[in-house]
């Protein structure tokens, strides 16, 4: 086994046991005898929390507890799911607010799913999809407007509402939120009107600056020109596109490097290494791992595919030391790797505005 077989391994491994690791963060379960345990529970995606609530106390471990077993759960000051009944089962839904008129949030392989209580506290689903449709004989995409129906006869007793219910697209936790919050304040101002967790922003943008070492095979008519040494040093700005509406831990990395190709019997070569990056960083404890796959465009026109890990630790408040091993495959189609082509190392300084962790 050659030192980019071994390379490419350790690579993935770390990519596997990133993956693997939870997150437990602070929060209780709602037992059926309505008793109250706080504890820690495991963060994980809008998927699985949905099915399986895996909680941590000092009395029992950690244990894993389906909707059937317990009333609910939540995460201190985050998300509250409840047990409700969804088909022919019980499911965990996540209730996002407290008012006159609730909703809730429910994620399933079809996609991302919103339920309001009618007068009785029953759950209503607000549908949506496109629709396609003929409009003077040309074939377009509509999308449906059944939801928008649903929420004006829910809020039929505030119909200085319709046209801002009107205005709803595609329901999300930001929209209909909104008009949850307008309906209770024409409704029931008297109360407080509570979101259990409000909601981040779209996304944010965590600069990185880098600088490293790069070494790649060299075709044979490099080598031909004595390119002074294999080995150069690479420096740049990643920008890693934080996207928290999708998954807490998911980015988006891109950004630019630069490097300087020597040579004894031409002119240097000056290339741009562009990163199109989905990046998956952990984001609990002082030293978290991180994991990046897709492309690297390079100027003059290439590109390769790209498995990269590193590690970022906290220094500061928002202030992160990185480290990062990058290596790049020949590519056949698209993200599809093929042939070795070289292996860099970087380490950089981060800064996480407006990040909690």
């Amino acid at each position: 086994m050659n030192k980019n077989h071994t390379f490419l391994i350790i690579t993935l491994f770390f990519i596997l046991s990133s993956f693997s690791q939870s997150d437990f963060r602070p929060g209780y379960i709602i037992n059926k005898n309505n008793d109250t345990i706080y504890g820690k529970i495991d963060y994980r995606g809008d998927l699985l929390m949905g099915n399986v609530c895996t909680f941590q106390d000092k009395a029992n471990g950690a244990r894993s507890y389906g909707p059937t077993d317990i009333k609910g759960y939540r995460l201190e000051k985050g998300k509250l799911f409840s047990a409700r009944e969804l088909g022919n089962g019980l499911v965990f839904m996540e209730k996002l607010n407290k008012g006159a008129l609730i909703v809730f949030y429910y994620r399933d392989a079809s996609g991302n799913r919103y339920f309001i209580e009618d007068t009785a506290n029953k759950l209503v689903e607000l549908p949506f999809k496109k629709e396609i449709k003929y409009i003077r004989n040309r074939r377009a995409m509509v999308p449906s407007t059944i939801h928008i129906g649903i929420l004006k006869y829910r809020m039929r007793d505030a119909p200085e509402l319709a046209n801002d219910i009107e205005k709803i697209g595609r329901p999300s936790h930001t929209n209909l939120v909104s008009i949850a919050r307008a309906y209770h304040q024409k409704t029931a101002s008297a109360t407080d009107f509570i979101v259990y967790e409000e909601q981040p922003p779209k996304f944010t943008i965590f600069p990185e600056l880098i600088g490293g070492i790069s070494r790649y095979q060299v075709a044979d008519d490099v080598v031909s020109n004595e390119i002074k040494d294999q080995n150069f040093a690479q420096y740049g700005l990643i920008l890693h596109a934080w996207l928290p509406w999708a998954n807490e831990k998911l980015f988006l990395r891109t950004g630019v490097m630069a490097s300087t190709l020597e040579f004894e019997r031409r002119e240097n070569d000056n290339i741009l290494k562009i990163p199109f990056q989905f990046e998956y960083q952990y984001p609990k404890g002082t030293i978290q791992p991180r994991l990046a796959y897709g492309l690297n465009l390079y100027v003059p026109g290439s590109y390769s595919v790209s498995f990269n890990a590193g590690i970022q630790v906290k220094v500061a408040n928002k202030l992160y030391l990185t480290a990062t091993a990058e290596t790049e495959f020949e590519p056949t189609t698209l993200l599809v790797p093929s042939g070795f082509l070289g292996y860099s190392f970087y380490g950089g300084l981060m800064y996480k505005w407006g990040h909690n962790r």
